[in-house]
């Protein structure tokens, strides 16, 4: 995915956008996320990626002290389930 975005920025909004979003009963919802993709700095897109997509900070969590909720989707299509388990 990395790759892609970074080979081509543009065709990658334009493909992973209607994806990321769902809802293909509202494709006027992935075009919106489209559009905010195409509008983004690519260079800065591509290093938030490769921050986000990189990052492991679920050890992290087990020294926090203060009340906290963490959510995740139940459907994402970049990061299932399986990602947000924390594994000793």
């Amino acid at each position: 995915m990395l790759e892609s975005l970074e080979n081509n920025y543009l065709g990658w909004s334009a493909a992973m956008a209607p994806v990321i979003m769902g809802n293909p009963d509202k494709p006027e919802l992935g075009e919106e996320l489209t559009n905010s993709f195409c509008q983004t700095d690519p260079e800065i897109a591509r290093h938030f990626a490769r921050t986000t997509f990189l990052s492991n900070n679920r050890t992290d969590l087990r020294n926090i002290r203060t009340n906290t909720l963490i959510l995740q989707c139940s459907e994402d299509v970049i990061a299932p389930l399986e990602v947000g388990l924390c594994k000793e």
